[in-house]
């Protein structure tokens, strides 16, 4: 998935604006009143660089070297994470987990 960057501006997110005058598209805006507005803002604004962070982390464990780890718990405890995974980019991506 191609990514914006965005960009926190006040209790506002946006996309970044370009030297050329483009962008600064507003994404959201946070109720300046709200507790943590400025950290809502932020994770926001972060949202399309974690997706890709961790969609990234999600194809590298593709490999299934992991599945095979000898100690039961320490191979579960992979596959909770996988799932985990799974399921937030199924949430982003409106697939079925």
């Amino acid at each position: 998935m191609s990514t914006q960057r965005w960009e926190v501006c006040s209790n506002l997110v946006r996309t970044v604006r370009e030297a050329d005058g483009s962008g600064g598209w507003l994404i959201a805006e946070i109720p300046p009143n709200m507790p943590d507005t400025h950290d809502h803002a932020r994770l926001i604004a972060a949202a399309p660089e974690l997706f890709d962070a961790l969609h990234a982390a999600r194809q590298w464990l593709n490999g299934d070297k992991w599945r095979y780890d000898e100690d039961p718990i320490r191979r579960q405890c992979w596959q909770d994470h996988v799932d985990a995974m799974d399921a937030a980019l199924a949430k982003v991506t409106g697939a079925a987990a």
